[in-house]
């Protein structure tokens, strides 16, 4: 484990990984299901160019307790004139009939002139339309939003379940 970029997220370095990847951990046992929950939406929007790209599982005693991610090098967070580009991001993702859930400014990294999400914990499927489009028109405000809601994080960041549906409570 190297950098700490929250209380759960860390940058993390493997001989696996040619490069630094990010881990995120449940710190508790009630984290656990929400953890589960964000590698399946990472599992839904696989090889669809929305968010990083999903490593791996760290499995304690029968059960998932970390997963790891690709590091998004040399990204920043997401300003109102990121907006165009955060739409297209956030459109593939709807197109999935997937909602994010927490749009929030910190949870789009730019780089290159490519928006990525992260942060899936709150996802869900199947959404409708009407809460897609409520999401896609909440964009603009959450960019342009300075509250700090999201926090922020420093860098600039096999699926094996049942569960397919429904945010968690």
């Amino acid at each position: 484990m190297g950098q700490k970029l929250r209380s759960n997220v860390y940058e993390a370095t493997c001989d696996r990984f040619a490069s630094p990847v990010i881990a995120k951990f449940a710190r508790f046992e009630w984290e656990i299901p929400q953890l589960n929950h964000e590698t399946v939406a990472y599992e839904w929007i696989a090889e669809h160019h929305i968010g990083p790209e999903f490593l791996g599982h760290l499995v304690e005693e029968g059960r998932v307790i970390e997963f790891v991610m690709e590091r998004i090098a040399d990204a920043r967070h997401a300003t109102p004139h990121d907006l165009p580009l955060c739409r297209t991001v956030l459109s593939r993702l709807h197109r999935l009939g997937i909602v994010h859930g927490d749009i929030n400014k910190q949870n789009s990294l730019i780089r290159a002139g490519i928006a990525t999400l992260i942060d899936f914990d709150s996802s869900w499927r199947p959404a409708s339309a009407s809460e897609m489009e409520k999401e896609l028109e909440s964009l603009q405000q959450q960019l342009e939003d300075t509250s700090g809601k999201g926090g922020t994080l420093k860098y600039t960041e096999t699926f094996n379940t049942d569960e397919e549906t429904s945010p968690l409570s």
